[in-house]
């Protein structure tokens, strides 16, 4: 990890070789859990209890596994980012999200490939937006407030 200007620091993560295995195991569990709920939830929508459990173990490893695939390839882009530009920033993230929807979708043609990217884009630049709103909103609450600005009312007046 490059520091410099504009750049963000973030130590707990783990360097770029071992971090395409860790947002991909990651994004399998997300995407397993989130097959189990959904395909449970439309079981039990369309009153198939009994069908309930070989459903969601036909259905929930395939939505873990298309996670996984858009994890890895998240990840491979933002790595790949950040050994060219050099920095780790919001930039690196939003190129990256664009690239996997472009890649991804390159199987159904250029036309639709360009409209997945530029979803995938647009779903990381809010994400990163929001996060840095979040974060500005956060470090502000910590910010020290002299007493003379408080509306509090005094004890003894």
């Amino acid at each position: 990890m490059v520091q410099g200007g504009g750049t963000r620091s973030d130590f707990t993560r783990d360097p770029c070789p071992w971090r395409l295995v860790e947002d991909m195991g990651g994004a399998y569990a997300l995407g397993l859990t989130g097959g189990t709920v959904w395909n449970s939830g439309k079981s039990i929508w369309r009153r198939e209890f009994r069908k309930m459990g070989r459903v969601v173990r036909q259905n929930a490893p395939k939505t873990g596994a298309a996670f996984a695939a858009w994890g890895f390839c998240f990840s491979m882009c933002d790595c790949t980012l950040i050994a060219i530009r050099r920095r780790e920033d919001m930039m690196n993230s939003v190129i990256a999200g664009g690239t996997t929807g472009f890649v991804l979708a390159a199987r159904q043609g250029i036309p639709v490939a360009m409209v997945s990217g530029a979803i995938g884009a647009l779903l990381l630049a809010l994400i990163e937006g929001g996060a840095l709103v979040m974060n500005r909103f956060g470090t502000e609450m910590l910010k020290p407030v002299s007493p003379a600005d408080t509306d509090a009312p005094k004890a003894f007046d």
